[in-house]
């Protein structure tokens, strides 16, 4: 009982810290020190996403570990301590976002009943596959220059803000609104949208339908 009132409020105070990330950022670029807040910011999300981690003891322990690796990096990076720590550090998030998304699946799909948990869960899952997908755009974008385009993505911008204007991109992608203000460059970026816009509408179909099913079941029951 206690584990799942842990993983209960875990799921709720994510959810709460990925929707102040995703809706206090755009407006952060003339907030003095707005660097640090984006980056405080983003810290905030992984470091809270580890306490709505899935409590297989294998996979707790990689949690924390990527996280702890993750957020070390992270900080070296932004203060410039060491040149490389940015693309390491990157590469290390999109594991640890890719262990969040099999953890989170994995709870959503071992629940039984339709609960605030469970929709907190689901609601959780879908933000972080949208930030999964940014960090892979921006991964690509660093190691192949150009692999997209648009108004936005002005070179002359701050790394972060770039990084936001992929986490802009990566969910309209997800949701297939395609506004077309970035764009793809590339066959490899192209494949990578493509793939991303695909799983975004699978995820709606199958866990609308996972969600009814649970929810119809429970009435059954009663």
């Amino acid at each position: 009982m206690q584990q799942l009132l842990w993983r209960r409020f875990g799921f709720q105070n994510l959810l709460f810290w990925l929707f102040v990330y995703l809706l206090v950022n755009p407006f952060l670029s003339s907030v003095p020190h707005s660097r640090l807040i984006f980056q405080l910011l983003l810290t905030l999300v992984l470091f809270f996403a580890v306490f709505a981690v899935h409590r297989e003891k294998n996979i707790m322990t990689l949690s924390v570990v990527l996280l702890a690796l993750a957020v070390v990096l992270y900080w070296l990076g932004v203060f410039g301590i060491i040149r490389y720590s940015g693309l390491v550090s990157q590469f290390i998030i999109i594991l640890y976002l890719s262990v969040l998304v099999y953890s989170f699946f994995v709870a959503i799909f071992s629940a039984k009943t339709v609960s605030s948990e469970v929709i907190c869960a689901t609601l959780c899952l879908y933000l972080i596959l949208g930030l999964f997908w940014a960090q892979i755009f921006v991964l690509l974008e660093t190691v192949v220059p150009g692999s997209f385009g648009g108004k936005i993505l002005d070179p002359g911008c701050p790394p972060w803000q770039q990084v936001q204007s992929f986490v802009y991109f990566s969910f309209i992608t997800l949701t297939t609104l395609g506004y077309g203000d970035i764009t793809p460059q590339t066959q490899g970026a192209g494949a990578l949208c493509q793939a991303e816009a695909i799983i975004g509408q699978f995820y709606i179909a199958v866990l609308v339908a996972r969600l009814v099913s649970m929810y119809g079941s429970t009435g059954h029951k009663r």
